[in-house]
């Protein structure tokens, strides 16, 4: 299936992603009842970022929730979700190729601040990062 990276921004958008993706989301230190309750707040305060996956009907399959630290110039991925029926293993190269874009485009704005190329994801699934690094934690820079 040929799904891409769409940026969301306003709550319409955000309450289209089914809920399922969120509650899919293992180890998560927050409720999907709070998150859709806070969504205005998650989606509005910086350095925050939304994407979904969309299909090719325009139908949400998936989500990408990323916080930029500005302290340490890195992305931390919050949250990563593919729909089960579209997944695949390539899920996880292409959500990093798709940041690793992102940080690039980001760095060439003129800002103060400049994004370092590594990303910070905690999962509770290292196995499935074990092309990109060889994981210690639940922490995983790539």
């Amino acid at each position: 299936m040929n799904l891409e990276f769409v940026r969301i921004t306003t709550l319409d958008s955000f309450k289209l992603i089914p809920r399922h993706l969120f509650e899919q989301i293992g180890g998560r230190s927050w409720t999907v009842d709070r998150l859709f309750k806070l969504g205005t707040q998650v989606l509005t305060m910086p350095p925050k970022c939304f994407w979904v996956l969309m299909d090719e009907n325009s139908h949400v399959k998936g989500l990408l929730w990323i916080v930029i630290d500005v302290l340490s110039e890195k992305v931390n991925v919050i949250a990563f979700s593919v729909d089960p029926d579209c997944s695949d293993e390539s899920d996880l190269d292409m959500a990093i190729e798709f940041l690793r874009r992102f940080i690039k485009d980001f760095n060439s704005i003129d800002s103060d601040i400049k994004l370092k190329d590594k990303i910070n994801w905690i999962t509770d699934e290292p196995e499935k990062f074990k092309d990109h690094v060889i994981p210690k934690t639940r922490i995983i820079e790539v």
